[in-house]
């Protein structure tokens, strides 16, 4: 049928149910670039955001949002929640309902159950680092009363086999679509903007500054490398700020170590940098790492989640053991006393991203799996 030509009852409606809608985290971004790029002529979006509206965090984008208020799980509003999505699911006639989180995972189960729903996906993008015994009896429940899982990394697609005993056949792996846009406004920034020379080679690492992201794991890799020029950018946000500020100066590096939220992109600080780094102790696909590979940048991240099926060991970066300090230190050290063999693993890495990691490739790749279960 000619996409132009399908009348609106003829769209499929899929409902997305989410903990908070936002332009920020990785999820929230996949979902969002999902929505952007949807095929509009076969399928038409709808989100419900499980929080309430974060004044500062609103994002624009060309479909309906319903925020359900729900600030506590245990309260009058998740039941409220759930009858409202209910009656949304039946009255839309909505063919998918596709949940992410926990919370929301379980509002939006019982209610996709309750509309009879035939067609409902739970999506696992983590590798459940916040998972206890009695949230995975929990999501073992959740996953009998579902139809489809839909994951980021082979490494999940296991996980999710082990824990959750959910059918092998019935996930569904679709790596991260990411867009590495120039600022849209406003000068980009430089080294002299964080008081880096402008010789000096950049160590970046873009992740929320959490404790699972284990930033302090590099700046003891820092104070530990033999060259004593190379500057740490960390980009991100989060309640570790001062803690990590705190270990740098400890260290004795403080002056090397630099911090800054990038709430408008990452595209110019990774084209002043020179390695991209990644110390999560817990990671489903990281966002970070493959933009670090489309800015032709050697990446280098910790043997956990999905990373090695982003870096190409030897070729795009390092995969190093799990928690091995010494051995990415090691690395880094190799990399920057190596700058050609560093530029042309990070050119390699640009072209693995761009075949393997696109927008295109990926909302397609969805497309095609929706259209494979409504079949």
């Amino acid at each position: 049928m000619n996409g132009a030509a399908t009348k609106d009852s003829e769209k499929i409606p899929i409902v997305y149910v989410i903990d908070n809608f936002y332009r920020g985290g990785g999820t929230e971004n996949q979902l969002a670039i999902l929505i952007d790029h949807l095929d509009r002529s076969r399928f038409t979006p709808y989100v419900f955001n499980l929080r309430p509206k974060w004044p500062d965090k609103d994002i624009e984008i060309d479909c309906g949002i319903t925020y359900l208020n729900v600030s506590r799980f245990l309260s009058f509003n998740s039941v409220k929640a759930v009858l409202r999505i209910a009656r949304f699911l039946r009255k839309r006639k909505a063919k998918i309902l596709q949940v992410y989180f926990f919370d929301s995972r379980i509002i939006g189960t019982i209610a996709g159950r309750l509309a009879r729903m035939k067609k409902i996906i739970f999506c696992r993008r983590e590798m459940g680092w916040w998972a206890t015994p009695g949230k995975l009896k929990i999501m073992q429940r959740l996953a009998k009363a579902s139809h489809y899982c839909l994951v980021n990394a082979h490494a999940i697609r296991r996980l999710v086999v082990e824990t959750e005993n959910f059918p092998e056949d019935k996930i569904e792996v679709i790596h991260n679509g990411i867009e590495l846009k120039r600022r849209a406004e406003g000068k980009p920034k430089t080294k002299t903007d964080f008081g880096i020379p402008e010789n000096a080679p950049v160590v970046v690492m873009v992740a929320n500054l959490r404790p699972v992201k284990r930033i302090d794991r590099l700046i003891n890799c820092m104070a530990g490398l033999e060259n004593k020029s190379v500057h740490l950018l960390v980009v991100g946000e989060g309640p570790l700020l001062d803690d990590l500020k705190s270990r740098a100066e400890q260290l004795g590096i403080g002056e090397r170590v630099h911090f800054y939220y990038a709430g408008e992109g990452v595209y110019d600080i990774l084209q002043m940098s020179d390695i991209g780094v990644l110390t999560s102790e817990s990671e489903g696909l990281s966002n970070a790492l493959i933009e670090y590979l489309f800015a032709g940048l050697p990446a280098i991240a910790f043997d956990t989640g999905g990373n090695d099926e982003i870096i190409d060991n030897g070729r795009t970066g390092f995969i190093i053991p799990k928690w091995d300090e010494k051995l990415m230190t090691e690395k880094i050290d190799w990399l920057l006393k190596n700058p050609d063999e560093s530029k042309k693993m990070g050119e390699t890495a640009r072209q693995y991203a761009q075949s393997k990691f696109s927008v295109p490739a990926r909302v397609k790749k969805t497309e095609d799996f929706y259209k494979k279960i409504l079949e």
